[in-house]
């Protein structure tokens, strides 16, 4: 019998999310072993254990779906349990590069993706060149390389406001990610991608001067994508060489154009159990059976994990 570790989010409906993979996972004759969390875990000779002793080196897979309870530690728990040979989904390679804002901008322009333009600069100091690159931007974002859900996300109109901050921060940071500010409509795009396939797309209508983010007050919206945004999200995440996620895309209002902000190192949450939960105000109304629908997000995972244990 091949056991399958579960850890996802529990809030927004995630409790039920994971309810329904153990169902079906336990039809396939599996042995289940979730509800464990990571931050707890330890490693002692060689094994991966859960906070009450439970092997988790005995795993034949791991999917780990939680982006509200990461840490330093658990990352390193992901890595160990990997390098001990049970198979994770997401991997930790696709998973830490996907993470990292910089690195993924970076991989997708070598790729001739469209990313805004950015920039790595050191903290140590702000040269004349740097900020002659920043007056070209005129508008600007400092983002956190590995934050989520918009936090800490900084706009700047100009390279004089940025050096203050600099001056002011500098000795709290290595370095600061900066993206040219690409100026959009009211919405950006959301194409989820579960093993080469699209699985489902949604927008979130912004009612911040400039994210879209829920936690900054966005909305969700139902919407058609088109065969341009799902070839760029589809190019992208098989460049990251990512299994599981959602790739975050706007279209520019100067020039018309898609450009990529994320590939998401996770899924995003399953948007009708959350409205089922009642945890955000979502209205019930924003999703039909023919734009959106969890359980073909649920079947992909199911399914995948069912290749995995019969090779």
């Amino acid at each position: 019998m091949k056991k399958i570790g579960l850890w996802m989010y529990s809030n927004d409906g995630g409790d039920m999310v994971q309810n329904e993979l153990i169902n079906e996972l336990k039809l396939l004759d599996c042995e289940v072993v979730p509800s464990f969390d990571m931050r707890d875990c330890y490693c002692l000779n060689g094994k991966v254990y859960t906070g009450d002793g439970f092997d988790l080196t005995k795993l034949d897979v791991l999917y780990h779906m939680n982006a509200d309870e990461q840490n330093i530690h658990q990352h390193d728990i992901l890595k160990a349990i990997e390098l001990s040979g049970v198979k994770v989904i997401n991997d930790t390679e696709s998973f830490f590069k996907c993470k990292d804002k910089f690195i993924t901008n970076f991989i997708l322009k070598n790729n001739n993706i469209n990313v805004p333009e950015a920039i790595l600069i050191p903290s140590n100091k702000l040269s004349e060149n740097i900020k002659e690159k920043l007056m070209k931007f005129k508008s600007f974002l400092v983002k956190p390389r590995d934050n989520y859900g918009g936090y800490g996300i900084i706009k700047f109109s100009d390279a004089e406001q940025f050096e203050d901050y600099f001056l002011a921060t500098k000795n709290f940071y290595s370095n600061y990610y900066i993206e040219k500010f690409i100026d959009f409509s009211d919405h950006d795009h959301r194409v989820e991608i579960f093993n080469n396939q699209i699985v489902g797309s949604y927008s979130r209508s912004k009612k911040h001067s400039f994210k879209t983010n829920v936690s900054s007050g966005g909305t969700l919206n139902s919407v058609c994508i088109g065969d341009e945004e799902k070839d760029i999200a589809l190019k992208s995440a098989k460049i990251m060489g990512i299994t599981s996620t959602i790739i975050d895309m706007i279209k520019s209002k100067e020039n018309g154009e898609f450009y990529v902000l994320e590939v998401n190192p996770l899924l995003g949450l399953f948007v009708q159990a959350c409205i089922k939960s009642g945890e955000r105000n979502l209205s019930k109304n924003f999703f039909d059976k023919n734009s959106y629908n969890d359980d073909v997000k649920l079947q992909a995972i199911v399914n995948y994990i069912k290749t995995i244990c019969e090779m």
